[in-house]
């Protein structure tokens, strides 16, 4: 099932591209694994630095995870295009689910 994130056009541009290679590569960069330790710190060591721009970031990744609707596409996107240097099918999931999950964990809680 296709998620829309709240986009009618799930192009993504060049500047929220940016923001998200930034945002990947500053926490998964070819070190990550050796100043996190796992996949989960780094991420959460991201978000806790992104707090002002989680949600952005949320909409910009499902933008993205939209932009590549082939799983082998994405899964070299992801390290091409983001320069994101964790591979999310070593520990099993793929690239689109870890993605998923990423955004969800961006995104700011219901106010249900």
């Amino acid at each position: 099932m296709a998620h829309s994130y709240g986009a009618p056009n799930p192009m993504i541009t060049p500047a929220q591209r940016e923001k998200l290679r930034q945002f990947f590569g500053a926490y998964f960069h070819q070190d990550w694994d050796i100043e996190y330790g796992t996949p989960e710190q780094a991420l959460s060591a991201a978000i806790r630095g992104h707090e002002s721009q989680r949600e952005e970031l949320s909409r910009f990744v499902g933008l993205f995870i939209e932009e590549h609707p082939d799983d082998e596409d994405l899964d070299q996107a992801l390290w091409s295009d983001l320069g994101c240097e964790y591979l999310p099918s070593a520990d099993g999931i793929s690239s689109r689910a870890w993605l998923v999950d990423v955004a969800a964990r961006l995104a700011p809680p219901s106010s249900s």
